[in-house]
């Protein structure tokens, strides 16, 4: 008996702190250094709450999709594409995106206009949604550090900031 209580505590005491890392984004998931071949939703998470945004929502663009929000308030998209591979599991790219409602004072002139000075993203306009749409596109194929997989975020939301000042 004595036996089985030692292994039922040695267990819990294992459990624990996977319990309290699966809260947090799971520190395992997002260590710099680990190669990542392709993505799941959860990865997408520990993604952004490790850049300290909070997670708006899961699966409104697909099942390999978020939303966050970042401290500041913008919007951001992460979703998984080229997911249907044979043998993959997760998808094998990631668009991070950001999109705004358009209005009067956006030409397809500035939208060239940043197209050409923002090579780290595409911008184009989404006339049928009504809307602009901010993409940065990274392939995974042969590897991505997750540290790279942050850092792409992080150019993604600067280069949004820039559009956007010179889109409005």
């Amino acid at each position: 008996m004595r036996i089985l209580l030692a292994v039922f505590a040695l267990v819990l005491a294992g459990a624990t702190p996977a319990l309290a890392q699966s809260n947090s984004g799971n520190a395992a998931q997002t260590r710099d250094d680990r190669l990542v071949r392709s993505v799941t939703v959860e990865d997408l998470k520990a993604i952004v709450l490790a850049e300290g945004h909070t997670v708006n929502w899961v699966g409104n663009s697909g099942p390999v999709s978020v939303g966050g929000k970042t401290r500041d308030g913008l919007l951001f998209d992460l979703i998984g594409r080229a997911c249907e591979e044979p043998g993959v599991i997760g998808c094998l790219g990631i668009a991070m995106q950001v999109t705004y409602d358009i209005d009067s004072r956006l030409t397809l002139e500035k939208i060239n206009l940043v197209n050409s000075r923002y090579w780290g993203a595409s911008v184009w306009l989404d006339e049928e949604g009504g809307r602009l749409v901010i993409n940065r596109y990274v392939i995974l194929d042969a590897g991505v550090t997750m540290k790279n997989i942050r850092l792409n975020l992080a150019n993604a939301l600067a280069i949004n900031a820039n559009v956007q000042k010179e889109v409005w």
